[in-house]
């Protein structure tokens, strides 16, 4: 899928390229990345994400995109994953650079774009998210959308010495996506 675009109102999503890489280091070598993403948890080099972002391609991952805002600066970046053509569903992960987490929606912008992208280029029926129930953005983002918790994993994520915190699985489900005030004005040019 070379070259993939998604436009948004205020973001463009671009898949990831070689040049990407050293943006795409710095964030996930951030504690905030570590505590939010569960399979990411310790400090990696250039070529040890190389190789990361590689292997994930070959399990489960469709698509990585890198966001930039209207300025072209570099705000987060987002994944496709689990996609299933016979169940038509798949998984949408965001992640949102400390610089601009708690400004602009953005990371509800980049939800959105990738659970329409599940939606209307792969046709799914159901788009799924893991969030840490520690992860108020995201928490807050879901609630505003009114997002069903699917599933809770309890204890699931080590986040320190002898606390582990809940995994919820969220549904999109397309029929009532499209209904939501908040994802038509998103998606509104």
């Amino acid at each position: 899928m070379e070259n993939l675009n998604i436009n948004g109102k205020r973001l463009i999503l671009t898949e990831i390229n070689r040049d990407d890489l050293p943006v795409l280091l710095e964030w996930r070598n951030t504690e905030t990345f570590q505590s939010n993403c569960m399979s990411y948890s310790k400090k990696c080099t250039l070529n040890e994400l190389d190789d990361e972002i590689s292997k994930a391609y070959k399990n489960d991952r469709y698509v990585h995109f890198i966001a930039r805002n209207t300025r072209n600066s570099a705000i987060g970046t987002s994944w496709i994953y689990r996609f299933n053509k016979q169940n038509l569903t798949g998984y949408t992960t965001t992640f949102v650079s400390e610089k601009y987490r708690k400004s602009h929606y953005y990371g509800a912008e980049m939800f959105i774009l990738g659970c329409n992208f599940l939606f209307e280029t792969l046709k799914c029926r159901k788009v799924y998210c893991e969030v840490h129930e520690n992860n108020n953005e995201s928490m807050e983002i879901f609630e505003k959308l009114g997002l069903p918790i699917e599933a809770r994993f309890k204890n699931h994520t080590s986040a320190g010495e002898n606390v582990y915190v809940d995994l919820l699985v969220f549904a999109v489900y397309k029929d009532n996506f499209y209904k939501n005030t908040f994802v038509k004005r998103m998606l509104t040019p």
